[in-house]
């Protein structure tokens, strides 16, 4: 911590002393307390010390200053190496600017019948290419997806008011050695791993925009929509396909398509934000990936799969202090339901195992 910074935090004390209504004679205490310090870390940390304490003033202070407090509190109590760890891997997510919690978090992931799709898909075209012809279901499974959620800004407590959500993105990603940069890209919603052949990928962003644009509204069928019981109001959204994408491990920029969801206001507590699409999925493909980028509350993840699939098993791994999954698995019936309780944080998640009838090996995480 710098001098400067050190002095602009002590300015922002003083001012933070004054809105909270206490007298500058605590302020005085206060400067006895940081001017007895030897050190700009010790100082630092003695300034966490004695604010940390006090509610009314730590309010009244930015949240730049806030996360500094943070930090040095962690190191002050477990010391440099796991304070700096707790304090960057999981209070910093927390305290980014917007944050984007969800509670009553659902997640519904159907693989879908290929005879379904097929006759679905029958006589339609994209451009010039038959549906069938571009995605058959001998290589590719189709997967519908739905997510349901309701949001929750923890400044607001439980029962506050409709807040404005949105604008965001959903990111549509066809090449998963892209999937790690894409994870650093600031503003995404969620990402959607479309799993497809290389070749497929060049027929597909060979296509004109309209007829992308189709490709997501009709035959991906994506939608977006506030839901309140049984009434969806749908939200508007554009696609935007960027024929570069982000950079994949080779060093390739392979195209991504970029759906930008409009602003709009949840006008009730008990109001959901829910987003379904199906896709394409290669059936050479062994894991499958769904991230929770932002903190959750009461997960509820359905898997639904297709009769040529056997021997299905769940597994969770969890980053949460106090969360113990509540399974229903039926093998035969092809289905499996998790329940998890209480907050579970970034890099969770559930992973699903399989046979083929055909001998193939699958996996899927979620």
């Amino acid at each position: 911590v710098s001098d400067t910074r050190i002095l602009s935090i002590l300015v922002e004390a003083r001012n933070a002393l004054a809105t909270a209504a206490i007298t500058f004679a605590l302020f005085g205490v206060f400067l006895q307390l940081l001017l007895g310090s030897e050190t700009t870390a010790r100082l630092a940390r003695s300034l966490t010390q004695a604010i940390f304490n006090n509610r009314e003033l730590l309010d009244n202070f930015s949240s730049a200053t806030k996360r500094e407090f943070v930090i040095n509190l962690m190191k002050s109590t477990l010391g440099d190496n796991i304070g700096s760890a707790v304090a960057d891997g999981m209070v910093h997510p927390l305290m980014d600017p917007g944050p984007r919690f969800r509670r009553n978090f659902e997640y519904h992931i159907n693989v879908l019948a290929d005879a379904d799709i097929e006759a679905d898909l029958k006589g339609q075209t994209l451009g010039s290419k038959h549906l069938n012809t571009l995605f058959p279901t001998t290589r590719y499974r189709w997967i519908e997806e739905c997510l349901t959620y309701q949001k929750f800004d923890p400044k607001m407590g439980e029962d506050g008011d409709g807040i404005n959500r949105g604008p965001f993105n959903i990111l549509l990603i066809f090449d998963k050695s892209a999937l790690s940069t894409a994870y650093r890209l600031d503003n995404i919603f969620c990402r959607v791993m479309v799993d497809l052949d290389r070749s497929d990928q060049d027929v597909i962003f060979a296509l004109e925009d309209s007829d992308f644009d189709s490709l997501v509204r009709e035959v991906m069928q994506l939608r977006c929509g506030i839901r309140k019981g049984a009434q969806i109001s749908p939200v508007d959204f554009a696609v935007r396909v960027e024929r570069q994408g982000v950079a994949n491990d080779q060093g390739d920029r392979p195209g991504m398509v970029r759906i930008e969801v409009g602003a709009f206001e949840d006008t009730t507590s008990d109001s959901q934000l829910e987003i379904a699409l199906r896709y394409p999925y290669d059936r050479s493909v062994s894991t499958y990936t769904v991230g929770l980028p932002q903190p959750v509350n009461g997960v509820l993840v359905k898997f639904s799969t297709t009769p040529d699939m056997i021997l299905m098993e769940p597994m969770t791994y969890l980053t949460s202090a106090r969360s113990e999954p509540i399974d229903r698995h039926d093998t035969r019936a092809h289905f499996s339901e998790i329940r998890l309780k209480g907050w579970i944080f970034p890099t969770s998640g559930i992973t699903y195992s399989w046979k083929s009838k055909n001998g193939e090996d699958h996996s899927g995480r979620a």
